[in-house]
C-alpha cells in the first residue's frame, strides 16, 4: 500500500494538465544570461570560419557578464564566466581581456572571470563547474576541447547530453565555438542571403552539434559592411569602426533571428578592441543613401521622398523599403515617418 502510495505521488508530481503547466511556466518564465540571446540553464553553440574575431567577441560576451555589463545593448545575468582557452595563447588571451576591458570602460581586472588554458584530462569539466559555479562557461573551441565530437552523430549526441545534463544540475549555461568547413571556390554561401540553419550546413563535423543545441549562432563578414565603415571613417577621419562581424541566430521555437551587424572599433594606435552594433544609417550601406536620409523631413510623402532622393520610383520605394527593414522608417496612411537619424 505504501508503495502504491509513493507512485501515485509521483505521477502526481510528474503528469501535469495543460493548466497546471501554463501556471508553473508564468510562475517561472524563461529566464537569460544574455537577453534573448543565452538561455539560462542551455546548451548554444556559435560557428563561423576561423580569423573572424569569434574569439573576441565571446570574450566581451565573458567580461560583460562577469561584470553585469550589457553586452551589445543586450541586458546581462551577472554571475562568474568559465572561459576554456585552448585556441588563442598566453598573450593572446592577455591581449584580448586587457583590450576588451578598456573597451568596456571597466577598470581593473574580474576575479569572477576564471581561466582553463590546457587540455588536462585530469581536469574533469564537472569538477570545475561544481567548484567555481558559473553562470556561462564558454569552450572555444569544440576541436581543441573534444575532437571526438567532430567526428559521429554518436560522439556529438553523448557529448550534448552531457553538457546539457550539467546544465541543469548547476544550472549553467553553455556557449560552445565552432568552426566551418573551408568554403569551395566554385560557392560561397552569404549568410546575409542564407537561412541560419541552411548556412550552418557548413559546420565542420557530426550534425547533431547543430541540432542539439538550444541556440545557433552564425557568424561571418559582409563587403556591404566593410565598405560602408570605411566610409564612415573615411569622411570622419577616425579609426573607429572597421567592420566586424554579420551574427544571425536560430532559437528552437523562436527560429531565425537577426542579422545583427557588428564593427569593430579601435584606438587611436590602430588596436582593435571590441564590438559595438551597427544602426541607423549605417544599415544602408550606401553613399547617396545615408547622405539623401538626413534630408528627408520627419514625416514625408512618397513623392517628396522621391524629389529628394532624385531618383525615380521604383528606387525610391526601394530605398524607402530598406529603410523600414532597418528600422529607420516607418509607413503610416499615405505617408511615411522617421524614426531615427
Amino acid at each position: 500500500m505504501g508503495t502504491a502510495t509513493a507512485a501515485n505521488q509521483k505521477l502526481r508530481n510528474r503528469v501535469v494538465s495543460l493548466r497546471e503547466f501554463d501556471s508553473q511556466c508564468n510562475a517561472n518564465p524563461p529566464a537569460y544570461v544574455v537577453e534573448g540571446l543565452i538561455p539560462e540553464e542551455s546548451v548554444n553553440i556559435a560557428a563561423g570560419d576561423s580569423g573572424l574575431g569569434k574569439s573576441a567577441w565571446a570574450y566581451q560576451l565573458g567580461l560583460c557578464v562577469a561584470w553585469g555589463m550589457p553586452f551589445l545593448g543586450l541586458p546581462t545575468k551577472k554571475g562568474p564566466v568559465l572561459y576554456i582557452d585552448l585556441e588563442n595563447g598566453r598573450s593572446g588571451i592577455q591581449k584580448l581581456y586587457t583590450s576588451l576591458s578598456r573597451h568596456l570602460g571597466a577598470s581593473g581586472l574580474s576575479d569572477s572571470f576564471y581561466l582553463l588554458t590546457d587540455r588536462d584530462e585530469g581536469l574533469q569539466l564537472e569538477s570545475i563547474i561544481a567548484a567555481k559555479r558559473p553562470t556561462l562557461v564558454i569552450i572555444d573551441s569544440l576541436r581543441a576541447w573534444n575532437p571526438e565530437a567532430e567526428e559521429k552523430n554518436r560522439n556529438a549526441a553523448r557529448v550534448m547530453m552531457q553538457l546539457r545534463e550539467f546544465a541543469k544540475a548547476y544550472k549553467v549555461a553553455f556557449l560552445i565555438i565552432h568552426h566551418i568547413k573551408k568554403p569551395s571556390e566554385n560557392y560561397v554561401q552569404v549568410l546575409e542571403d542564407t537561412s541560419t540553419m541552411t548556412w550552418l550546413l557548413q559546420a565542420c563535423g557530426a550534425r547533431a552539434l547543430i541540432n542539439q543545441a538550444d541556440v545557433r549562432l552564425a557568424f561571418d563578414n559582409s563587403s556591404g559592411v566593410r565598405r560602408a565603415v570605411a566610409d564612415i571613417n573615411r569622411k570622419s577621419g577616425s579609426q573607429s569602426g572597421e567592420v566586424g562581424l554579420v551574427v544571425k541566430g536560430f532559437a528552437r521555437l523562436r527560429g531565425d533571428f537577426g542579422p545583427t551587424y557588428l564593427a569593430r572599433d579601435f584606438d587611436d594606435e590602430g588596436e582593435a578592441l571590441g564590438y559595438r552594433p551597427m544602426k541607423g544609417i549605417e544599415l544602408l550601406f550606401n553613399d547617396d543613401q545615408q547622405a539623401a536620409f538626413p534630408r528627408l523631413p520627419n514625416e514625408f510623402t512618397f513623392t517628396e521622398g522621391r524629389r529628394i532622393y532624385e531618383r525615380s520610383d521604383q528606387p525610391t520605394r526601394d530605398f524607402l523599403q530598406k529603410c523600414i527593414r532597418v528600422g529607420i522608417l516607418e509607413h503610416v496612411g499615405r505617408a511615411y515617418r522617421k524614426l531615427a537619424e
